[in-house]
């Protein structure tokens, strides 16, 4: 028997609604609309496992069900007013997960920040695995940018050859680009 076909991603939704996901190779992207009408998104890397959610906004019943048993590993509030972070503090206590934040970005929010991002740059242990592929992500990252029905744009790499494609994104304006780099802090600097 043939499964009928999701019905194609759009970005659109409404406080109460279904959540509307989009599947990326990699990537597993959820967005659900709560409050007043605040956007969150749950951010699911298809290979790890590994999870982000950006603005815990509103509704943390709502977020806590779209997390489900699958876990949090971060919560990224992008700003510092309340509607960008209204369910944090239960989202973090119920799921253990760790904030991350610009120290501008926390002025205000009640819940201490695990993880400083500074300057779009995130710092995490370990040493990533990517190679040779700078020119397919650059061009998926524009061409993404570029979508209508795409209102942000996320690029997590360590990989500087990256950046005229993070200016090209944000030149055209028409999605909200987000980057964070990590860097292996037993890498000396000029190692490649």
């Amino acid at each position: 028997m043939m499964q009928k076909a999701a019905p194609a991603y759009t970005g659109e939704v409404v406080v109460g609604g279904a959540p509307a996901v989009r599947e990326l190779r990699g990537l597993r992207m959820t967005k659900v609309a709560v409050g007043s009408y605040n956007n969150t998104y749950l951010l699911e890397c298809t290979t790890t496992g590994e999870r982000l959610m950006i603005d815990a906004a509103a509704e943390s019943g709502t977020l806590l069900e779209l997390v489900g048993t699958g876990g949090l590993g971060q919560v990224l509030p992008t700003h510092f007013h309340f509607d960008h972070w209204g369910a944090l503090a239960e989202v973090v206590n119920r799921t253990e997960a760790t904030t991350l934040a610009h120290p501008a970005a926390t002025v205000g929010i009640p819940v201490p920040t695990g993880n400083a991002v500074r300057d779009g740059r995130f710092i995490v242990k370990g040493t990533p695995r990517e190679k040779g592929v700078d020119v397919r992500c650059a061009l998926t990252f524009v061409r993404e940018a570029r979508q209508p029905d795409i209102d942000l744009v996320i690029l997590a790499s360590h990989d500087s050859d990256l950046d005229p494609a993070l200016d090209e994104a944000a030149a055209l304006g028409m999605a909200k680009v987000e980057t964070f780099c990590w860097v292996d802090p037993q890498r000396k600097p000029g190692r490649g």
